[in-house]
């Protein structure tokens, strides 16, 4: 079936792997997936950028077997993707503010505990919050896979602490600010800075697929999937314009 959707997240998974994930005309989100994976290829054509947050995109969906909390997903074809233009700044914060949930708690249905959710919990796995007061942004090296962290409030007061931050176009503006500001301290300030001196910020929160971390049970765990804020601190650029 062929459906425009207007992208609210690309983040980074893995190596080349990456999720994305929108909004269809009704608002419901949905996941576009492909067996074995989507690919930062398949976000390109002819080299540039169709599939990124803010764009609308037309896919080929399937419906697909899916697990809660995931059940938003539905498989596409690649081939079939076809751009339908992008938001304005002012139409895409909208479209953000109508999707938002008035906490991180009500997008889980209150099943979110120490950052995670059980597989097979009935409710859904991402969604958009506004009015957050942003607390802390550092990179955490002590793993094998360094991670940036976001600690935060929603608009409840209730806080959040140490959630990676995947959103892949976020990830390359931060190792872009590394770079020119000499080290992650001095990143993590500056990004912060901007970040804190936006008028308005929304996150993306959502839930990663089923895994085991240390000695953690098998848990769907909490990420930031995307990080807008306005006026656009990208200034209009995709993940397609950094080294992320």
């Amino acid at each position: 079936m062929r459906e425009l959707i207007a992208i609210t997240d690309v983040t980074h998974m893995w190596g080349d792997q990456v999720c994305i994930a929108g909004v269809n005309k009704d608002l419901k989100c949905i996941r576009p997936v492909i067996e074995g994976g989507v690919l930062v290829w398949d976000l390109l054509r002819g080299g540039k950028p169709v599939i990124f947050p803010g764009a609308k995109v037309e896919f080929d969906l399937t419906p697909t077997d899916v697990t809660p909390p995931h059940i938003e997903d539905a498989t596409f074809d690649p081939d079939t993707v076809k751009s339908r233009g992008t938001f304005g700044e002012l139409h895409w914060e909208q479209l953000l503010r109508s999707i938002c949930f008035k906490s991180v708690s009500e997008i889980f249905d209150g099943h979110l505990e120490n950052r995670n959710v059980p597989p097979g919990t009935n409710t859904r796995s991402i969604g958009t919050v506004a009015d957050v007061r942003l607390n802390r942004l550092e990179i955490d090296d002590r793993f094998e896979r360094r991670t940036l962290r976001m600690d935060f409030e929603d608009a409840t007061g209730k806080a959040y602490a140490r959630l990676p931050v995947n959103d892949l176009a976020f990830l390359g503006f931060f190792k872009e600010q590394e770079i020119s500001a000499l080290g992650k301290g001095k990143a993590e300030l500056a990004v912060m800075t901007a970040l804190t001196s936006a008028q308005r910020v929304y996150l993306r929160v959502g839930l990663a697929r089923p895994t085991e971390i240390g000695d953690y049970e098998e848990a769907c765990w909490a990420r930031i999937t995307g990080v807008y804020t306005f006026p656009d601190n990208l200034n209009g650029r995709t993940f397609a314009d950094f080294d992320w």
